[in-house]
């Protein structure tokens, strides 16, 4: 039996239309799909390319930061290098001279040392103070038996009454110092080195007990501390 002609134009449409609609969806899907693909990756690559130029940066920055303190570290570890060694070649040639108040107080007065060190006003500014100091500032002979025959501090030479035994550790200045004894061992031209000796910050003859509370650190007051140099005379 045949169906009518318009019911079939009817039918044949809506499929035609149906076919179309699926056609066109595919394609758009299909197109769209990749470009959203390529968006994701395209944004992807870029986060990853930054986040490596990023680290490089970081890194080149790390070699050159570490490079610089590198640099820094040698130069100082050279200087005092320096320092040390012309301490011995000094303490040497003071053994040479007469013990006499003269000679020490000219060699005294020969041998200062310019140095500088970071300073911050009251308005937070920080700048550079430099100043001269003595690179030896106490100076003495002692004699075989321990006494001091001569001694200098900060230019000055101390009485008869301030000199003292220092065979015993405790009529040191920091009360426990052993450089006599030690020295006394010493073959003729060889020199005794002590470790550096400082009062505790918390004592009051430390300059440095009265510590700020800047973070910074550049309003402490000066820290003293000092190294002997010592080396037995045989006349």
């Amino acid at each position: 039996m045949a169906l009518p002609p318009s019911n079939s134009k009817t039918t044949q449409r809506s499929l035609r239309l149906s076919i179309l609609t699926k056609i066109l969806l595919s394609i758009l899907i299909a197109g769209g799909l990749p470009m959203v693909i390529i968006s994701l990756t395209a944004l992807n690559g870029y986060s990853r390319a930054s986040q490596t130029a990023s680290d490089i940066s970081e890194q080149a920055l790390d070699r050159q930061t570490t490079n610089t303190l590198q640099l820094q570290a040698n130069d100082i570890a050279d200087r005092v290098v320096d320092i040390l060694n012309a301490a011995v070649s000094d303490t040497l040639a003071v053994a040479e001279m007469e013990p006499d108040r003269e000679s020490y107080l000219a060699f005294y007065n020969s041998h200062f040392r310019r140095y500088s060190y970071a300073q911050k006003n009251n308005i937070g500014d920080i700048f550079t103070v430099s100043a001269n100091a003595p690179t030896y500032p106490e100076i003495a002979f002692i004699g075989a038996d321990g006494k001091e025959q001569l001694r200098i501090v900060q230019g000055q030479v101390m009485p008869e009454a301030l000199l003292r035994d220092v065979s015993q550790p405790e009529n040191t200045t920091y009360l426990s110092e052993d450089y006599f004894a030690q020295t006394i061992k010493l073959q003729e031209g060889k020199i005794w080195v002590t470790p550096v000796t400082a009062w505790h910050t918390s004592n009051d003859r430390q300059p440095s007990n009265s510590i700020s509370s800047d973070p910074t650190g550049l309003n402490f007051s000066r820290y003293e501390a000092v190294i002997r140099f010592s080396t037995p005379v045989f006349s």
